[in-house]
């Protein structure tokens, strides 16, 4: 039996929180090793694809907008986080979306995005 979508909202808090505070191995640990990463131009394949992306985040100067700035949207398949994500070092100001999709009982994930409003921004960011 799968996760219901409270559950499902609260993996992808866990897993959002991970990213946003850099915690490369939490991140790893939320999501399965064969799952697909989405991020433009950086597509790849399982936890340790995501936590390198993510490990570069504080590295470029990213905050986000404020430390509650972020909404889950969430059912039993998936969950959607709404967040704007800043970096004066970069030059972004984005209003991003990750999708945390795929969810295992364990409350790991199959599938992670990050899109912003501008792809090219985001694929810059971490290019």
């Amino acid at each position: 039996m799968g996760m219901n979508a409270d559950e499902v909202r609260q993996s992808a808090g866990r897993l959002y929180a991970a990213v946003k505070h850099c915690d490369v191995g939490r991140v790893a640990a939320l999501v399965t090793e064969t799952a697909f990463i989405a991020v433009p131009g950086h597509e790849g394949s399982g936890g340790s694809h995501l936590a390198s992306l993510v490990g570069q985040l504080h590295a470029r100067g990213f905050r986000t907008w404020n430390e509650q700035s972020a909404d889950v949207l969430a059912s039993e398949h998936h969950a959607v986080v709404l967040d704007r994500w800043l970096s004066d070092d970069r030059g972004l100001d984005e209003h991003i979306t990750m999708l945390a999709a795929d969810p295992e009982p364990d409350g790991q994930f199959g599938l992670v995005s990050i899109y912003g409003y501008d792809a090219a921004k985001i694929r810059a960011f971490f290019a």
